[in-house]
């Protein structure tokens, strides 16, 4: 990043944490915010973007996105991934963290590689921060717009996949920050369960969350209303 060249954006709409400061001007060197404010001098060095009003605003960051630009994550392909990152960098969104859906094993496990490969591809958009895992460990009454065909209740038989995913959550000197899936959803109740070392050797459930009420037919609330 050192070579790139100092920016200064000016007439614009500054977005700061307690206010907006109109007519305020922003200066990048070398690709980080060094200076801002109402009046900035402008040198030979910087390039000036007069921004006409518009607003400067802090690059969005998104922890659970799908796709975009007409592509899925789980297309699984390279060129997937490239399209949905450049589509959101264009509307604001500078870091993302590419959402996976409950799958099957095998999609899943190719999904990664296909991730560090985008990863090292990636040039134009938004930055991937890692992989958001969305399951497979849901309850099958609350798993929301997931296939209810790969979910997984218990461990066995497939090792496998907790092995994959010790893997995965495990932060160490031989992966790239980014290679470090961040985040897996999971239902509630289920909890992963850790040996003496600190890797991945159960997942269990716990108490099984209450269910809710359910509401008043229409014939109990006429009757309730009646005895009032």
């Amino acid at each position: 990043m050192g070579g790139e060249k100092n920016i200064i954006l000016k007439n614009g709409k500054l977005i700061l944490p307690d206010r907006i400061l109109n007519n305020a001007s922003l200066k990048i060197a070398n690709g980080l915010i060094v200076d801002y404010g109402l009046e900035l001098a402008c040198d030979a060095e910087s390039e000036v973007l007069d921004v006409n009003g518009q607003f400067i605003a802090p690059g969005f960051v998104d922890m659970h996105v799908h796709g975009g630009g007409g592509a899925d994550f789980m297309d699984g392909t390279v060129e997937a991934f490239l399209t949905v990152v450049q589509t959101h960098a264009q509307y604001g969104t500078t870091s993302i963290v590419p959402t996976t859906l409950t799958s099957t094993t095998d999609e899943l496990f190719a999904l990664f590689d296909i991730y560090e490969q985008a990863l090292r591809k990636n040039t134009e958009g938004a930055r991937m921060l890692g992989l958001h895992l969305e399951g497979p460990y849901f309850s099958p009454e609350q798993c929301g717009a997931q296939d209810k065909t790969f979910l997984k209740m218990d461990l066995y038989p497939d090792t496998d996949w907790l092995g994959n995913a010790d893997y995965i959550l495990d932060d160490n000197d031989e992966k790239d920050a980014e290679l470090e899936e961040k985040i897996i959803s999971l239902y509630p109740n289920f909890e992963f369960v850790l040996d003496d070392d600190g890797n991945i050797s159960d997942v269990v459930e716990t108490e099984p969350e209450p269910k809710p009420p359910a509401p008043p037919t229409n014939a109990e609330l006429a009757a309730a209303i009646a005895e009032l």
